[in-house]
């Protein structure tokens, strides 16, 4: 059949054309019917039979039929892009990037999974698994002030993680978006989702390519070495703090591996505020961080700052002052990170308390300077890690200038985003139904897209003797879950050739049962 393109194309135009003749969609005595069993109705599908139809079926024969000329010969299927939804080569790169990756010895696995319903991947890093879902749509349901559609939006498949919202950032087309990016992000990660931005240079490391280093936590003040280091001590956090200067993409999959597990998620976001903390404090100058001079000059430059910025600054008590960039050094600069605290909270060190603003001056004239890339990739490997802090801002000197900012609720009082919250009515019905020991498990499925279960099954004999019974139960992919009082039901389930899991197993049983539901759909 596939010997010649026109063998094939031959058996579409047949199908064409015996579905424009048959006699369902024509009747002069009944109503017309948009399929019947002579058509597409099938007696083993019948309980798809709503959601078969005839008129759907020719339309797609017609398009295909269509681009008949259109042909392309490929070297086999494992050449063809079954995911159209990558919209750009810069995010396929990302997904090659990651596959070359080590982190700490660790390889970084990805294939293609089904995820939230359409095409996607599961990305596996140490004991963390994603689902990794691209071209996600983030609008106001989702208690983000700022819609926007991430390039991938990745959900824990085990655990409390917060979403990680990834954006692929080419330079000739988002130099000029970097207001409308940064409302975007700030909006995102104010509602309790992860933000990450990569562009072009931050993947070369994956391919051997040098990696660019962040130039606005380079001025270290030595002056400030000691608390730094008796806060690593104290706080375990020597190894991260180091770790900050990496890569842009190995830092991701750092962040991933370590929150995606649930056995170091609940300590994973104090432990990175703690070292992003330590690192910005070597931005302080302990003579001059309280002196008026210093104060004067970071009030006018922040001046324009949105309100809900400008009332946090007025509201820290017997502040200090730090930070890098233009308004510190009065020389040419394309960005600039200001740093306030109380004085307090650097004698007793808190993070919660720290105000850190990357700010980008993305006026016409900068955007066209050959210098201006390298900082603008500055700003956002920056933000990557600010965005931690519940002080931590990325603006724009456009972005201000437009008021393009609004009140973003505290990132401390938003709810995370896990995504569980997603399920359609029928899963919701669903585990209103189940054994609570399953409420938290079918959250995860319901996320991911997956087929909803059928609660309460009874497995019967060809006589109709009921033989056991389980509590979830996916009969076409015979699948079955069994809660604590059925576990004897396990072997009778397992003789008639289903794969059953017990609730027992926590949580192995989400991605258990998530990779059992995918693999058919999707090759690995």
């Amino acid at each position: 059949l596939l010997a010649k393109p026109e063998n094939l194309l031959d058996v579409l135009r047949a199908s064409l054309t015996a579905l424009q003749n048959c006699q369902c969609g024509r009747s002069a005595t009944t109503e017309p019917q948009d399929g019947c069993y002579r058509c597409v109705y099938a007696y083993r599908r019948s309980r798809d039979i709503e959601n078969t139809s005839r008129s759907t079926a020719m339309a797609l024969l017609a398009k295909i039929l269509d681009h008949a000329e259109d042909l392309e010969a490929v070297e086999g299927l494992a050449k063809v892009d079954v995911n159209a939804l990558v919209e750009s080569e810069l995010e396929a790169r990302f997904l090659e990037a990651l596959r070359r990756t080590e982190v700490d010895g660790e390889k970084v696995r990805v294939r293609h999974d089904l995820v939230a319903g359409k095409p996607g991947y599961v990305l596996k890093i140490g004991n963390a698994s994603w689902l990794v879902e691209p071209q996600a749509d983030v609008t106001p349901a989702d208690g983000v002030v700022v819609p926007s559609r991430p390039d991938f939006l990745l959900r824990p498949v085990r655990g409390d993680a917060a979403p990680v919202a990834i954006f692929m950032d080419g330079f000739e087309y988002h130099r000029d978006t970097t207001a409308e990016d940064s409302r975007k992000r700030m909006a995102l990660a104010r509602a309790g989702y992860r933000v990450w931005s990569l562009t072009w240079q931050d993947l070369e490391v994956a391919f051997g390519g040098p990696a660019e280093e962040e130039t606005l936590l380079n001025a270290q003040n030595p002056q400030m070495a000691p608390l730094q280091r008796a806060l690593d001590e104290r706080w375990e956090t020597a190894n991260l703090r180091r770790q900050l200067r990496t890569p842009a993409l190995l830092l991701l999959l750092r962040w991933l591996r370590e929150s995606g597990n649930p056995a170091t998620c609940e300590a994973s976001t104090e432990r990175w505020q703690h070292a992003i903390f330590t690192a910005l404090l070597g931005l302080f100058d302990s003579q001059q961080m309280r002196s008026p001079a210093l104060r004067a000059r970071f009030e006018k430059a922040a001046g324009p700052f949105p309100g809900q910025l400008a009332e946090a600054l007025a509201d820290l008590n017997d502040p200090a002052f730090g930070g890098t960039g233009a308004w510190l050094k009065n020389a040419a600069s394309f960005a600039d990170l200001f740093l306030a605290l109380p004085l307090a909270a650097v004698e007793s060190p808190d993070p919660t308390q720290l105000l850190a603003i990357a700010h980008l001056r993305d006026d016409a004239a900068n955007r066209r300077d050959p210098n201006y890339r390298h900082a603008w990739n500055g700003v956002l490997r920056l933000f990557n890690l600010l965005q931690f802090l519940p002080g931590g801002w990325w603006l724009t000197h456009e972005g201000v200038k437009a008021n393009r900012y609004p009140d973003f609720a505290p990132a401390d009082e938003a709810p995370p985003q896990a995504g569980a919250a997603t399920a359609s009515a029928e899963w919701e019905a669903a585990i209103e139904l189940a054994a609570p020991e399953l409420h938290e498990a079918m959250k995860h499925w319901a996320a991911s897209g997956l087929p909803v279960p059928q609660v309460g099954y009874e497995l019967a004999d060809s006589t109709g003797e009921v033989l056991a019974e389980a509590e979830l139960t996916w009969p076409k992919q015979r699948l079955a879950v069994l809660h604590g009082e059925q576990t004897d039901a396990l072997a009778a389930f397992e003789a008639a050739g289903w794969r059953v899991y017990p609730a027992a197993d926590g949580d192995e049983l989400v991605e258990r049962v998530a990779e059992c539901l995918s693999a058919q759909l999707l090759p690995s």
